[in-house]
């Protein structure tokens, strides 16, 4: 009796120790099939952080008409689009460049870029900065083809780097964020 007791103890053990060792396995080969789907370019996690940015850009811009009471002013005005890193100095109170503080003249930081990023520029997953249009009329604009009544027009160029003016596989936040 007791040596049944032992053989069954030990047959558990030893299949316990190769359960482990399969479940190790299983884990590291998920690692490295994430590692070739990251190292092939596939979209991996992309688009959820696509959103966040542009939620945080667009919070921002809601943030600075808050206080200021209009959105920045765009300082080509021959261009719809604002300049990303333009736009990014303003709203993160940049105090060296005069665009910047005569767009947000109590230098207040409504987004920040981090440390590390010195070009000031807010790049999408796929390191394309961002577009942004912002409209100081609310009766929209025909942008690729489609009419958009929004005041903060965001997209990013997508997986494929191309602008297509939230056509194509482009993300944009008209369409991301519905309200």
């Amino acid at each position: 009796m007791c040596s049944y007791v032992a053989w069954f103890f030990l047959t558990f053990a030893v299949l316990l120790v190769i359960i482990l060792i399969l479940s190790r396995y299983s884990s590291i080969a998920l690692i490295v099939e994430r590692i070739k789907e990251l190292k092939s370019g596939k979209i991996v996690d992309r688009f959820p952080r696509c959103q966040i940015d542009m939620s945080d850009i667009q919070g921002a811009l809601e943030e600075y008409k808050f206080y200021y009471s209009h959105f920045p002013t765009n300082p080509d005005a021959g261009s719809l689009e604002f300049n990303n890193r333009t736009l990014m100095m303003i709203l993160s109170g940049d105090q060296t460049n005069a665009i910047a503080i005569r767009e947000n003249p109590r230098c207040l930081t409504f987004i920040s870029l981090g440390e590390s990023n010195l070009s000031h520029t807010w790049n999408d997953p796929w390191m394309h900065p961002y577009h942004i249009i912002v409209m100081t009329n609310s009766t929209g604009i025909l942008l690729g083809g489609n009419f958009i009544q929004r005041d903060i027009l965001i997209w990013s160029d997508g997986p494929n780097g191309i602008d297509e003016k939230g056509n194509g596989d482009d993300l944009c936040s008209w369409k991301l964020n519905r309200h």
